[in-house]
């Protein structure tokens, strides 16, 4: 009779403790993740960092980083597994997933992916809001490692991620914008002394590419433009002199066979490890009513802290661009 009466009262105290479990599981989280996540001082290093909270918060076995971008979804760091299985569909079933997330303002728990050769695990999204409701990113881990599915306890941990990843999203952003506008101001100070001075294109090309890599901290660039709105191929208008010494005798082949490919869309393209010789490049499109007239290319990193072109190269690069051919052809 003992035994049954206390029965009840022995499950209250088991949820109990369940739950402040959980409660502290979460708190921790957040801590933890709050300190790593704000420490990060690039986009790089937050995406990376970013991967790893969501991992081990998780216990998953991969995480993925989408963030909405001009009107579309990019997947922008994810594990290799997620590579493996999604990539060859451009991350279809995830980007679909992390649209529903953003649009209801919820987490979306799969008790099994949406891709079905993903061999049924489980997988969470969770939404990643600014202050003023501003949807930045969407967080997702996918596969409990050691088997199993996600729980909505597992969702709530995640969010706890997010709420750390809003917060260090908005400090990165503020820093980069800040910088980039001091960059920009000091790039454009030189480029209108160039253009009262400087009367040949092509002279003027080379020196607004000097400045380029000087900012960017790039060995060589190259401007290719097309002869006509109509033109196939692209002729090179300007080179730097290291650029000169490593392309010329091949009639720029590279930069050009690059260039081709750069401008199947107008954003910012950022390579590694294209051969033996060019390990980082840096590519923008240059459109004029929406017709691509030339590409700005910057190659080999050089100095700093990363030997690859970053995130914040990349957006300073489009930024340097845009102006310069403001500067150039549209005044």
């Amino acid at each position: 009779m003992l035994k049954k009466f206390f029965m009840p009262a022995l499950n209250s105290t088991d949820s109990l403790k369940a739950l402040l479990q959980h409660k502290a599981r979460v708190q921790r989280t957040l801590s933890e993740s709050f300190a790593a996540l704000t420490a990060a001082g690039t986009w790089d290093a937050l995406n990376e960092s970013l991967l790893k909270e969501c991992v081990k918060a998780l216990n998953a076995q991969a995480a993925f980083i989408i963030v909405p971008k001009e009107n579309e979804l990019r997947v922008v760091a994810a594990d290799d597994l997620i590579n493996a299985l999604f990539q060859d569909t451009d991350y279809a079933a995830l980007k679909d997933a992390a649209s529903i997330a953003i649009q209801r303002h919820k987490n979306l728990l799969f008790a099994e992916s949406p891709e079905k050769r993903a061999g049924g695990r489980s997988m969470i999204c969770v939404p990643v809001f600014s202050g003023e409701g501003k949807p930045l990113a969407v967080l997702g881990v996918f596969g409990r490692d050691g088997g199993g599915a996600f729980t909505e306890a597992d969702a709530e941990v995640l969010t706890a991620v997010a709420l750390s990843a809003g917060a260090a999203i908005e400090k990165i952003g503020l820093k980069i914008e800040l910088a980039l506008k001091y960059k920009e101001i000091e790039f454009m100070n030189r480029i209108n002394r160039y253009t009262t001075s400087i009367r040949d294109l092509r002279e003027l090309l080379e020196a607004v590419l000097g400045e380029m890599t000087k900012a960017l901290g790039a060995e060589m660039g190259v401007v290719l433009l097309k002869e006509s709105e109509t033109a196939k191929k692209f002729e090179v208008a300007g080179a730097t002199d290291v650029a000169r010494k490593e392309f010329e005798h091949t009639s720029f082949e590279l930069p050009k066979t690059l260039a081709i490919d750069a401008v199947k869309s107008i954003e910012t393209k950022r390579l590694k490890k294209v051969n033996n010789i060019i390990s980082s490049a840096l590519l923008q499109p240059v459109a004029e009513d929406g017709v691509v007239v030339g590409v700005f290319a910057l190659f080999n990193k050089r100095g700093g802290e990363s030997e690859y072109f970053t995130v914040e190269d990349a957006l300073l690069f489009a930024s340097l661009v845009k102006q310069a051919h403001s500067a150039l052809f549209q005044e």
